[in-house]
């Protein structure tokens, strides 16, 4: 590569140096012409005699500046100016490579300004749409002409916006390239750095592996056998001078190492930039001056078109403004003539036009305007319409709640009243039933006169005999009667247990909630007080008569 490139620099040299006189090698690559025949006399100096467009000193300044930049150009630039060489020739494979990158550059470009533009007007349309929803919500307090400068100032913004999304978008390009750079930097700087590593390890791993390679050769017995004896005879000081002294001994090589590897790297660095950099530092610079000649070259055709272009158009308008102005004198008497009525006519159009137009944006506004009044008014009643569900609907539940909760205080009132009553009656008839029930032993163990339980008996059934005797016949118990009788007489006695009343809930009404009267009534009827019924009556008088017994006792 080396060898091409500095052979190339020097058929470029003898290329500038000869001119015409330079003849191909034979050999390839090498340097070709644009094209066989040379260039026409006077086609590119700088003020050929023969030229049609040579321009005066004084009537163009800037080919005057021209001349002089020309003129302290070196003798290389000179040279190059005169050539008219393209490159080296090249590979099919290469120029079908370099056409397939640019097309896909090409496909690349057009790509993202598609995606670009229809970004841009997709925003665009958005920020329209907006705008539209924000000049409809001013129309009602603005005047027309402020929408109309308001729809100008639109008009004007949309090239502004796209030219500072373009600009905001090369920046951000730019951007992401530079640290798309600045990351392939880093990755090629580490890989280098970790290649040096292990390149570094991996020598350090061969020096290891041949020297356990040499100890555990043939003469490992002898020299192991020598170094051991040494070391028998030798005291710790000898031994650690041994160690110093093979330390000293791997610094000196991996000195001696390095200095071969500077020695090799400088050699390298030499061969590269006399063979490798120089020449294509030369090539570059060749390249460029033969490209500046062909800018130059492209300048001078581009002014003369544009010359040649400017008189066209100049003599194009001439002959048009000629035309126009012989138009202008030949129907200026007409016009004349014919001025009022068209002013009248214009005037009257506009007239019409703009009340048509003012009648229809009033109508519009009309519209728009019953329409937000209907939309407002329905907002209005829905919101209404909720918020009365929602305070019936708390209503309800707060009075729910304050029903339910005096509904279960009550119950618990009424239910700890009946516990208490009931368990006091329990307590009583406990008692009672005790004190019969001892009094009865006793009165059975003395088996005297009898019991004042049993006198009572006996008289209630002598009183209901005269009662059914004298009582005639429609007015004669039946069984259903004397069984009531006798049970009652069995509860008084205490052979048969008077279950307790029994409280029940009421039927809970359409709302969920007992009347808390007719609970009260219920309880009132079923949970009547057992003391002051005649079922205890006959109690009461055995108590009685137990007491005057006593008391005479």
């Amino acid at each position: 590569m080396s060898e091409m490139l500095e052979r190339m620099a020097s058929r470029l040299v003898e290329v500038l140096q000869q001119g015409d006189a330079f003849t191909s090698d034979g050999r390839a690559p090498d340097w070709h012409l644009i094209c066989d025949e040379g260039p026409e006399d006077g086609a590119f100096s700088e003020h050929p005699a023969t030229s049609p467009v040579a321009p005066a000193h004084s009537e163009e300044p800037q080919t005057c500046r021209r001349e002089a930049g020309t003129e302290l150009a070196d003798v290389w630039g000179q040279r190059a100016l005169n050539l008219t060489l393209l490159g080296k020739s090249v590979s099919r494979r290469f120029l079908r490579r370099l056409d397939q990158i640019w097309r896909r550059n090409e496909a690349q470009t057009t790509i993202a300004a598609l995606w670009r533009g229809w970004a841009l007007r997709q925003r665009m349309r958005q920020e329209r749409w907006r705008m539209a929803g924000v000049v409809y919500h001013r129309c009602r307090q603005r005047a027309w002409l402020n929408l109309l400068r308001l729809g100008l100032f639109q008009h004007r913004r949309g090239p502004a916006a796209k030219m500072i999304s373009t600009v905001t978008q090369c920046f951000l390009c730019r951007t992401k390239l530079q640290e798309a750079r600045r990351r392939k930097e880093a990755l090629r700087i580490q890989s280098s750095w970790r290649g040096h590593r292990g390149r570094r390890r991996a020598a350090t791993l061969r020096r290891r592996r041949a020297r356990r390679g040499c100890s555990a050769g043939g003469a490992a017995p002898s020299c192991g056998g020598a170094w051991w004896r040494r070391d028998a005879s030798c005291d710790g000081g000898a031994r650690e001078g041994w160690r110093r002294l093979h330390a000293l001994r791997c610094c000196a090589a991996a000195r001696i190492q390095a200095t071969v590897r500077r020695w090799a790297a400088q050699r390298r660095y030499t061969l590269l930039s006399q063979h490798v950099w120089r020449p294509t530092r030369r090539l570059a610079l060749l390249m460029a001056a033969v490209r500046w000649r062909c800018w130059r070259t492209h300048c001078q055709v581009s002014d003369t078109a544009v010359r040649l272009q400017r008189c066209f158009r100049g003599f194009l308008g001439r002959r048009s403004a000629k035309e126009r102005r012989l138009l202008r004198e030949t129907f200026g008497s007409w016009h004349m003539q014919a001025g009022p009525l068209r002013r009248a006519a214009r005037l009257r159009l506009q007239r019409c036009w703009r009340g048509l137009r003012d009648r229809r944006r009033c109508e519009a506004r009309r519209k728009a305007l019953r329409r937000l009044q209907s939309a407002l008014r329905r907002q209005i009643c829905c919101k209404q319409r909720r918020w009365r569900r929602a305070a019936i609907l708390v209503q309800r539940r707060f009075r729910g709640f304050r029903c339910s909760k005096r509904f279960r205080h009550s119950i618990r009132m009424i239910m700890m009243i009946q516990r208490g009553f009931r368990c006091w009656l329990s307590r009583r008839r406990l008692a009672m039933l005790q004190r019969f029930a001892a009094r009865r032993r006793k009165w059975l163990k003395q088996d005297a006169e009898p019991s004042p339980v049993e006198t009572t008996v006996l008289i209630k059934d002598e009183d209901a005999t005269t009662q059914s005797s004298t009582r005639p016949e429609s007015e004669a118990p039946d069984a259903s009667s004397a069984r009531s009788a006798t049970d009652e007489m069995d509860i008084s006695i205490g052979l048969i247990d008077v279950p307790e009343p029994e409280v029940r809930p009421p039927d809970p009404g359409p709302g969920g909630i007992g009347d808390e009267t007719l609970l009260m009534a219920r309880n009132l009827v079923e949970a009547a007080d057992p003391v002051v019924t005649h079922q205890t009556l006959g109690l009461r008088k055995c108590e009685k008569s137990q007491w005057e017994m006593e008391g005479a006792n």
